[in-house]
């Protein structure tokens, strides 16, 4: 089939699309129609560069799909991932409708993917965007590939689709890296796709492995106690081997807690026992092989959580007593206090666009997640229904909070919107210890 063919043939069924009647509304709905299914890959043969579309939140409506034969087959689960993707990752309310039938709100958008298979590409799939009501295409993107990617692929269009509309990347594609004991007395670090797929175990030590931390390019670090006591191990560079990065001696450092990567990938803060038993928190910088000490309190400092900037850390401390959270520059000047809640707060961790902080709140045996908004000064509760909440990590698009929720014992990993409106089991992370939500490397 030619491109002219496929164009025709899609335009027939833009057109063929049933009207529905104009009416008042306050969410807006987008119609994503796959007419066929294909398995796309990475390669794109073409991309237009479009207009931005409406970055609003939006309604939208999802043909089935009514293939027969192995296309059939195909476009089915393409229509099942996609669909999965843009209800679970995206800020969008999903309705289902088969195909030719009454739309049930307007629609702003169509989105429409046809497979094509071709003599010398094996598979090709066409993805458009078009208004409905002008016919006026937003933009096109063609992907080429094979049965074997349809998963990754309609993560890749979900997102894509999710970033032309909103302005932000969608997280279908992102992936988690987390702790999980593998027998008694044994914990290694993992990572699996959102949606439980391709499973990788990332280090091989037969002892304790904890909080994981990843920067930006891929590269990670965790706590191990494979030599004994504690050690800080990780990249140095993408892809390269796991070394030891602290201790760089011989030395024994006590206690060594939560590592976190800054931005750029450069240094490394962490928690270390000083005198009398207290914890401080640390920075390693890796280029000049020196670590600097930024609390000196005399008390419990831990936790630290980098913005996005590379200029801030978010901490937490008992200083004034009870557990808060703290705020200082990247050089441990200018330390402010910005939760006074009368039990404690713990385990902060700066949003993707710098502008809140989520962190736990607790209250005698219960705890759960809020949000503290740097700018307006507020404090939002995220999670609630009993239980404790725990190890709070923000989506690679700010649009989710996934936590293990402990009740009696019993451990789930979960994922809620900001509003605690939607919050979803992740039923292949049960008894995950600590984790990292990141964007796929």
């Amino acid at each position: 089939m030619t491109c002219a063919e496929l164009d025709t043939q899609i335009s027939k069924a833009l057109a063929s699309l049933p009207k529905s009647p104009s009416r008042a509304r306050s969410r807006h709905s987008i119609l994503l129609a796959a007419l066929m299914a294909l398995v796309p890959v990475v390669v794109q043969a073409q991309d237009q560069a479009p207009p931005e579309l409406p970055k609003k939140r939006s309604w939208i409506t999802i043909p089935m799909t009514t293939q027969s034969g192995m296309a059939g087959s195909l476009a089915q689960n393409f229509w099942r991932i996609l669909q999965n993707d843009l209800a679970t990752t995206g800020p969008f309310k999903i309705t289902q409708q088969k195909v030719n039938t009454e739309i049930p709100i307007e629609s702003d958008l169509v989105l429409a993917t046809q497979l094509v298979r071709g003599l010398m590409n094996p598979f090709m799939i066409l993805v458009r965007v078009q208004d409905p009501r002008t016919h006026k295409e937003l933009y096109q993107r063609f992907y080429k590939g094979s049965p074997a990617l349809i998963r990754r692929m309609a993560h890749r269009i979900a997102d894509d689709f999710t970033e032309k509309a909103t302005g932000v990347r969608g997280a279908a594609e992102s992936q988690l890296v987390f702790e999980q004991e593998t027998r008694k007395g044994v914990k290694e670090i993992f990572k699996v796709g959102l949606d439980g797929k391709e499973l990788t175990q990332l280090t091989h030590h037969q002892s304790l492995s904890t909080s994981p931390t990843l920067a930006r390019d891929g590269r990670l670090a965790y706590i191990t106690y494979k030599g004994g006591p504690p050690e800080i191990w990780g990249q140095r560079q993408p892809s390269g081997p796991q070394v030891k990065l602290f201790p760089t001696g011989a030395e024994n450092p006590g206690i060594l807690l939560s590592p976190a990567w800054s931005p750029i990938g450069n240094k490394l803060a962490f928690v270390m026992s000083t005198q009398h038993g207290r914890c401080d928190v640390m920075l390693l910088d890796l280029d000049r092989n020196r670590v600097d000490q930024l609390t000196t309190t005399g008390r419990l400092n831990t936790e630290p959580s980098w913005d996005p900037t590379g200029t801030r850390l978010a901490f937490t401390s008992d200083r004034e007593g009870t557990s808060q959270i703290y705020v200082m520059q990247a050089d441990g000047t200018s330390q402010q206090r910005v939760t006074s809640s009368p039990t404690p707060s713990s385990t902060p961790l700066w949003s993707p666009d710098g502008m809140r902080i989520a962190y736990i709140s607790q209250s005698g045996a219960r705890s759960d997640v809020y949000v503290f908004d740097l700018k307006t000064g507020s404090h939002a509760q995220v999670t609630r229904g009993g239980g404790r909440s725990l190890w709070p990590s923000w989506s690679p698009d700010g649009r989710w909070i996934a936590f293990t929720r402990s009740i009696s014992g019993n451990s789930q990993l979960m994922v809620s919107d900001l509003l605690g409106r939607f919050t979803r089991p992740l039923e292949f992370m049960a008894q995950a210890g600590t984790l990292q939500w990141c964007q796929s490397h």
